[in-house]
């Protein structure tokens, strides 16, 4: 299962998730919700028969409406209070100040002018009056009660102005009478003010708090109500969810277990290739670079040296007679190389510069030198000439001709960098199964497969070529898996890449790995 395959397996785990268990926690929740909602409708829908005393609850109010209507009638009739008893104090303070303030002056006035008063008018009546008598009992009665009686209306007209009028006039009557009086009429005056303040605070009080203390009730019991509702169908509904999200979770569980610990080995080894990757890619670039400098050095040596090119001049050319002239004949070297034993070696020793040629390429040079050499052996060279086409392997001829080939067989046992040479019995699965290759056979494989592949194709082969050959065998290779993998890495980096970087990678690899 590649990277693919895991996302994918992830989304379909995902999407089942969405579809089958989510809805149905959405549906438990929306299903408590409604029957909270119908409970509160049961429950404060109906017209509620309240008391005329408390006077709180109108029949198809909502209880919110209710106690917010309350609150506001609470405020407003304490700030009336406030403003009645506030003014009433004021009332009262003033008449006390002005009433004390006035008895204090009236006492010094009264005192000498009652003294003067006396004094003449006992002067006067003596001085008027010598030879009248001393009055009856009776006259001197009806003259005290005649003062009396206006003494008793002045009193009575100046508490009745005292209690009508503001502070002003309080001062002004006040000023008129005797320190007595004013101390009465602020009695008075004290005695009903305070009284009216007491009893609109308490009126206030009285018909304010059994509606507070009702409302406060009536939410206090919603709110407990509510709570005791929602918390009992939060927790059924809980109930009903915990075992199928268990049941969700306990089967979900092992198959993310299993994607991720399928996935681990594959994002390391992804991982991996991307940090050889970036490593690589450092590596090339200061090859690159190295190499267009000395390139560029070669050439400026080449210029000093050959100032005209390399171009030699005509009489530096050499001239070859024809030793047979225009007699027809054929020489003898052109008949040595028409023959198929002069075509052969040729063939095996093309082959093997470019073998060696790919391996300086890819760090192995001793190997190149030492490919292929069973090839000029007699149980393999002889063969070669007998079945030799020049666009395909001599081995090919043979087996169409005997069934096997003999050279073949003889050279995968003498050649490492063929996987046919690595097999081997398998005690375990008691039959021939391949093995791994060596990294540096590996990589002597891969030059054999290009140059091959250049020698038989000549002018039409591509970088692509190798990697379609190997394609067409796979279902006939019986190869090692992890070497087939590799091989087929190089392949495709050569088909996509070019040579150049594929060989630069192998040498940066070979460098930093001893195997793959």
């Amino acid at each position: 299962m590649n990277l693919d395959d895991l996302k994918k397996k992830a989304g379909e785990l995902t999407k089942d998730f969405q579809e089958n268990v989510l809805p149905e926690i959405k549906e438990k929740t929306k299903k408590a919700k409604d029957n909270v909602v119908e409970f509160v409708g049961d429950k404060f829908g109906h017209k509620d028969e309240a008391s005329d005393a408390d006077n709180i609850v109108n029949t198809e109010t909502d209880i919110a409406e209710r106690v917010e209507a309350d609150i506001v009638e609470v405020n407003a009739a304490a700030t009336e209070a406030a403003k009645n008893t506030e003014a009433e104090k004021e009332a009262l303070d003033r008449v006390e100040k002005s009433a004390k303030s006035d008895s204090e002056a009236a006492e010094a006035s009264d005192k000498s002018e009652d003294s003067k008063k006396c004094e003449t008018e006992v002067g006067a009546k003596t001085a008027d009056k010598p030879d009248e008598g001393p009055k009856t009992e009776k006259e001197a009665g009806a003259e005290v009660s005649d003062e009396s009686e206006e003494s008793t209306k002045t009193e009575n007209i100046t508490g009745t102005e005292a209690a009508d009028t503001d502070i002003g006039e309080v001062e002004h009557v006040s000023g008129t009478v005797d320190a007595v009086t004013l101390k009465d009429k602020y009695a008075a005056a004290k005695a009903e003010l305070l009284p009216k303040v007491k009893k609109t605070t308490g009126s206030v009080v009285d018909t304010l708090s059994p509606k507070v203390k009702s409302a406060a009730a009536v939410v206090g019991e919603t709110a407990k109500n509510v709570a005791s509702t929602v918390g009992e169908k939060i927790k059924t509904t809980a109930s009903e969810l915990a075992p199928k999200i268990k049941e969700s979770f306990e089967e979900t569980a092992p198959k993310v277990k299993k994607t991720i610990k399928e996935a681990g080995p594959k994002l390391k080894k992804t991982v991996k290739n991307a940090a050889e990757d970036i490593s690589f890619q450092g590596y090339r670039v200061r090859k690159t670079a190295k190499k267009k400098t000395g390139d560029a050095i070669k050439n400026s040596i080449r210029n000093a040296v050959f100032p005209n090119g390399d171009k030699a001049s005509a009489s530096d050319k050499k001239t070859v007679k024809n030793d047979a002239g225009d007699s027809g004949k054929k020489k003898p070297f052109k008949e040595i190389t028409d023959s198929s034993a002069y075509k052969h070696a040729k063939t095996v020793i093309s082959h093997r510069h470019l073998v060696l040629e790919h391996c300086i390429k890819a760090g192995i040079p001793l190997q190149g030198l030492t490919h292929d050499l069973s090839k000029f052996s007699p149980s393999e060279f002889f063969y070669g000439i007998k079945f030799f086409s020049g666009d395909r392997s001599p081995n090919e001829g043979e087996r169409e001709d005997h069934g096997y080939s003999n050279a073949w067989m003889h050279h995968k046992g003498r050649n490492k960098h063929h996987f046919e040479y690595w097999i081997d019995y398998n005690i375990e699965a008691n039959k021939a199964m391949p093995v791994k290759m060596p990294l540096k056979y590996l990589i002597e494989m891969f030059c054999d497969r290009v140059a091959a592949s250049k020698v038989y194709l000549k002018d039409k082969y591509t970088d692509q070529c190798p990697l379609q050959y190997f394609e067409k065998g796979r279902t006939r290779r019986n190869i090692h898996p992890e070497t087939s993998d590799f091989l087929e890495k190089l392949l495709k980096m050569l088909a996509k890449k070019g040579e150049d970087y594929t060989f630069m990678y192998i040498k940066w690899f070979m460098k930093h790995h001893d195997d793959y």
